[in-house]
């Protein structure tokens, strides 16, 4: 009874508060628009050498993307940059390693995404699962693939391949001013999604990127696309807030 007549109480109270102007609730997107113009340049803004900014990789597979796909998160730097660009549009749509930070989960968490997605379909067509991670994240259960193409699972991995520990790297420079085994070179992931049985793809240029995606979301079946990203973009997370984004 206590209970009940607190909750009576707030509510009336909140019904006694005056009501405010319905454009008052646009002030989010007012306070945001000076970054929306900024992740707006950082997309937009050609590279030297047509060289990708992980924001501009991130939203071409938001293009590219089915309306009902799940999405997978992994890595640092390049997870920053994906909730920047990526929309679930239906849910449940949505996994990463948060809070955790357990780096590498995502391929376990992506090959069991695509065969829940599966077996939910109930014999029509499943739900297509992205996965977005890094190269440093990637090198951990990438294994896992095999699982992938042993069932025939539709998943299309993306790496944001900035060819080293993106988010050490940078911090190390921000704080140290230099690097300190970080960078790992700009590997060949495509084949070793082809030893476990995959479709792989590189990209290393902005003008191949949309036909590749386009080829894995064509493929029936596990497909890795490669994707080289401009490592100097993550310098932009450590130091301007307006690149920085929310992440628990």
């Amino acid at each position: 009874p206590i209970a009940a007549d607190a909750g009576l109480a707030c509510a009336q109270l909140l019904a006694a508060l005056p009501r405010r102007p319905l454009e008052r609730s646009f002030w989010i997107r007012d306070a945001l628009r000076e970054r929306f113009a900024y992740l707006d340049a950082l997309a937009n803004t050609p590279l030297a050498n047509d060289a990708i900014h992980p924001l501009a990789l991130g939203r071409r597979i938001a293009q590219c993307a089915p309306d009902d796909a799940i999405f997978v998160g992994d890595g640092a730097d390049i997870q920053t940059w994906m909730y920047g660009a990526l929309r679930v549009r239906q849910a449940p749509g949505f996994l990463d390693h948060y809070p955790m930070g357990a780096m590498g989960t995502g391929t376990p968490l992506a090959v069991g995404a695509a065969a829940a997605a599966r077996e939910l379909a109930n014999g029509g067509t499943p739900r297509t699962v992205v996965l977005t991670t890094g190269d440093g994240s990637f090198g951990f259960y990438p294994a896992e693939l095999h699982a992938a193409a042993r069932a025939g699972l539709k998943l299309v991995c993306v790496i944001g391949n900035d060819g080293a520990w993106g988010t050490e790297l940078h911090g190390q420079m921000h704080a140290l001013a230099r690097t300190v085994n970080t960078e790992l070179g700009y590997l060949h992931y495509e084949k070793v999604a082809e030893g476990f049985g995959c479709r792989g793809e590189r990209v290393e240029r902005l003008a191949e990127l949309g036909p590749a995606l386009q080829r894995a979301f064509a493929h029936d079946g596990p497909s890795v696309v490669n994707v080289l990203i401009d490592r100097d973009a993550g310098a932009a997370i450590k130091k301007n807030p307006l690149a920085q984004m929310i992440m628990f």
